[in-house]
């Protein structure tokens, strides 16, 4: 069975936002990056101004790109600002494939947009999978630890981390991308509890979401 991962979210506090522009140009220039590393089996689309959606054809990549949405916008952010947005992940089957993510149709959308719907004030990723009420609460705990870990990350700390989510750098490569030094990302990254949310994120890929669609 072929189970895909419906990617859906909208910007926290999208109203304060100064430069309605400059965000949108932000989150398309974090599509366009995430549609030549990953399985986007639909191009990521902005609606209503402050929502977006797309679609992954392997699930197992799925928490992965909700970080980097969140720390490619915060790191595109202008200093004196904080951008930031909710992910909910949806994974199941897809019944309709259309020319747009917009207008498919199948349990995975239907499970993205419910997930959205449940995410209080302080969520920032939800994840919801097809009749498995049991990894549903699982990922709920793992989510809510990692939301607290990543709350007070600032626009210095996301760009350390989009870079080593996105493209997998060095420290080494990554101090030379910024013109900064090797310790000051590795403080970055230590200051973020970055390891934290590392672990969290080869387990889902390496170990949860591989037995989940194992058993699909």
């Amino acid at each position: 069975m072929n189970y895909f991962a419906t990617i859906t979210g909208d910007i926290i506090r999208s109203q304060k936002v100064r430069d309605k522009e400059a965000l949108i140009k932000a989150m398309e220039s974090i599509f366009r990056e995430l549609e030549t590393g990953f399985d986007v089996e639909f191009p990521f689309e902005i609606y209503r101004g402050d929502s977006f959606q797309g679609l992954l054809s392997n699930p197992v990549q799925s928490l992965r790109v909700a970080y980097i949405l969140r720390t490619g916008l915060m790191a595109r952010a202008p200093k004196n600002e904080k951008w930031d947005v909710r992910v909910a992940i949806g994974v199941g089957k897809v019944d309709f494939l259309s020319n747009t993510v917009k207008t498919s149709q199948g349990e995975a959308f239907v499970l993205a947009g419910s997930a959205l719907e449940e995410m209080k004030k302080y969520d920032r990723i939800k994840i919801r999978m097809a009749a498995r009420d049991e990894a549903n609460r699982q990922t709920d705990v793992m989510n809510r630890l990692a939301d607290a870990q990543g709350m007070d990350w600032h626009r210095t700390a996301a760009e350390v981390i989009y870079l080593r989510l996105m493209y997998k750098w060095s420290q080494t490569k990554i101090a030379e991308h910024l013109a900064i030094s090797q310790a000051a990302v590795h403080k970055r990254l230590r200051r973020a509890r970055f390891d934290a949310i590392d672990f969290y994120i080869r387990y889902f890929e390496q170990d949860f979401m591989p037995k989940i669609l194992e058993n699909a």
